[in-house]
């Protein structure tokens, strides 16, 4: 509904019911208000949360009116009645009933549960049966079309870097470090590393210690040694304190796995996540100190939006990376162009994960397949298409930062890019639909599909080093991607539809998410149009054309931190080139601000030392055959130790 002009008593009023002489209100009457809401550009909307329970005796009709009082033009368009009863269920959860029980209920009582066939066809209606599917064909087949135009894209930009990565600047992927030893033989045939005796030590040790302290976590009485301080705890009160205890915090906690993949690094890259953090951390506590920690970039209290900038700064790095990492690949991908397109010169693709015609022909497969869900997502194409453009390119950073770092952590990407989007006016430059698609699409990016890219990237060091063939390991990504995507969706909905989404494991029923983040962006947009008409009394109250520039004026204060951290990172890759022997990588400042270098830099430290005093003391030949298989023990030793107390405590409820 849209009202022009409206009067100071106006009143718009939605009532509902199943006889027309006995309507109810919907939620309530919609007051009008002086603050438009943000739901379209250039229209006065009146919005409000209408909640009606049908009634179960609900034959076939139902009534709707809407009833407008007072002054002002009312314009009602687009009425449709969505049945929500499917979605309620989702984070309910449907009751089950046999056949015998249920055949008892009344109609209303059937609404709330689910009838279970008996014998083999319960097993697959315990499957999936539950989910109602017709519901869920088309928003299934939409979104499918974006998460496998992102994982197409994904693999076809990796194939095509890959090689570059591989055979010309010959990157670490320390990772693989782990695989290789563990699958080395020692010319009978036999696992070389079952014969080292530090293997061992570092296996059983880390098995040992990480198992004390899940059993004293239940048993306090059992003794564990933790490797866990909490900085701030250790300073007398005060601002330092104050600050080291908000935010992500400070807290040293040593885990063997990070240790183990920090000794497999180069020194240089430990030496240089650990500095830049350090820089980081002073950053923050001199800002925290001074009057920058009162300067907003016009994001308000906006998240990362504020000091210290921790996503925009990460944000302008990481996008430095990933113009580089191309830049570097310029030659490659120049002759890569020329074998694609002209089917001749070098390089040859033989043994590369992908041909490279076919890489390129499933780019444009993927952006197809991204065309199409913003067609029939109704979204702007172009705005869909920059948008996850901007996205994959972040996306390829992790894939060389886990190259070159290894760090096994899945928050390397920045948070909340819908900075950006609000910065450059939000929904009055691209649209309501656009604002919701980027918060409904966070699961891209918060730890989920675009740090696929680094696992592929790995996938194909894994298969370059221990001699698979390309070609299979390709077929097992993507027989692995199709599998978990159509397993892990039927798993998923059939949980929820069984014990409800709201009833999940917090890791699992992350579907409110996006909910929050829709709400938190029309909030904040909101907020914007509140200040300028306070600020414009005398002005009409209607978003117009011509007042939308006033009030979604380009906040250039965000691009401009943004393009300092970009300017920074370019300095340090010159510093690099015309340095001989510079001792700092630009990728220890581009995961300065990021959760991943907080959570892991005492692991970090400690790799880093292990590894400079066995180099200095011990020499290479020690470093390889005793600290190496240590820790490659250790490695394993936390894996499996993970792993195991997963089951045991998935099966303790049960065995209960």
């Amino acid at each position: 509904m849209r009202l022009d002009e409206p009067g100071p008593r106006t009143v718009a009023r939605i009532e509902a019911g199943a006889r027309p002489g006995q309507l109810a209100p919907v939620g309530g009457a919609i007051a009008t208000a002086t603050r438009p809401k943000l739901l379209a550009p250039d229209r006065f909307v009146l919005a409000g949360a209408l909640n009606f329970e049908m009634p179960h005796e609900l034959d076939d009709q139902f009534h709707i009116a809407i009833v407008f009082s007072g002054a002002g033009t009312l314009y009602v368009r687009d009425v449709s009645l969505l049945e929500t009863e499917v979605v309620f269920r989702y984070f309910e959860g449907y009751e089950q009933a046999s056949a015998q029980v249920y055949d008892d209920f009344s109609e209303g009582e059937r609404a709330l549960v689910v009838q279970a066939p008996d014998g083999w066809r319960g097993w697959l209606h315990a499957m999936g049966g539950r989910v109602p599917w017709r519901f869920w064909a088309r928003p299934l087949t939409v979104w499918g079309m974006l998460v496998i135009g992102t994982f197409l894209a994904m693999f076809c930009m990796v194939s095509l870097l890959y090689p570059q990565w591989e055979q010309r600047e010959r990157l670490a992927f320390p990772l693989q470090t782990f695989v290789l030893d563990l699958t080395a033989g020692d010319g009978a045939g036999r696992l070389a590393i079952i014969r080292s005796t530090p293997f061992w030590i570092g296996l059983g040790a880390c098995i040992l210690h990480l198992s004390l302290q899940q059993v004293n976590t239940q048993f306090p009485q059992v003794p564990a040694l933790r490797f866990t301080l909490s900085v701030p705890d250790l300073l007398p009160l005060g601002p330092l304190r104050t600050e080291l205890q908000s935010g992500k915090g400070l807290t040293i906690d040593i885990r063997p796995a990070f240790v183990a993949v920090a000794f497999l690094m180069s020194l240089e890259m430990s030496l240089s996540l650990v500095v830049f953090f350090f820089i980081g951390l002073a950053f923050r506590i001199i800002g925290a100190l001074t009057p920058l920690r009162t300067f907003r970039p016009g994001l308000g209290r906006y998240g990362a939006g504020q000091f210290p900038f921790d996503s925009l700064l990460t944000t302008g790095a990481l996008l430095f990376m990933a113009c580089a990492c191309v830049f570097a690949a310029r030659r490659h991908l120049k002759n890569v162009l020329r074998l694609a397109v002209l089917g001749a010169g070098v390089p040859d693709d033989a043994g590369a994960a992908a041909r490279y015609r076919r890489s390129g022909l499933g780019l444009g497969a993927a952006a197809l397949l991204l065309f199409g869900f913003a067609v029939t997502a109704e979204l702007n194409p172009v705005f869909v298409l920059i948008y996850m453009g901007i996205l994959l390119v972040l996306g390829l950073s992790a894939a060389r930062i886990r190259a070159e770092t290894g760090l096994p952590h899945l928050a390397i990407l920045p948070m909340h890019p819908q900075h950006y989007l609000i910065a450059a006016g939000g929904a009055l430059v691209f649209g309501y639909r656009e604002v919701v698609f980027n918060a409904q699409a966070a699961f891209l990016y918060l730890g989920g599909l675009l740090m696929l890219a680094p696992v592929l990237a790995e996938s194909m060091a894994a298969a370059t080093r221990t001699g698979v063939p390309m070609v299979k390991m390709n077929r097992c990504l993507v027989i692995a991607f199709v599998t978990a995507l159509v397993l892990g969706g039927v798993a998923y909905l059939t949980w929820a539809y069984t014990v409800g989404a709201a009833n999940l494991h917090p890791a699992l029923a992350s579907s409110y998410e996006p909910f929050r983040n829709d709400v938190y962006n029309f909030i904040k947009m909101d907020d914007r149009i509140d200040q300028h008409f306070r600020a414009q009394t005398g002005g009409p109250d209607r978003i117009t054309s011509e007042n939308a520039d006033l009030i979604a004026p380009m906040l250039w204060p965000v691009f401009l931190i943004t393009g300092i951290s970009f300017a920074i990172t370019a300095l340090l890759a010159v510093a690099r080139v015309i340095w001989l022997g510079f001792p700092l990588h630009p990728l220890g400042f581009a995961l300065a601000f990021t959760p991943a270098v907080y959570a892991l830099w005492p692991s970090i430290v400690a790799g880093h030392l292990v590894k400079r005093l066995g180099l200095r003391f011990g020499g290479l030949e020690h470093s390889r055959r005793v600290l190496r298989p240590f820790f490659v023990g250790l490695f394993l030793g936390d894996l499996l130790s993970l792993a195991a107390w997963r089951i045991v405590e998935a099966l303790a409820p049960a065995a209960g």
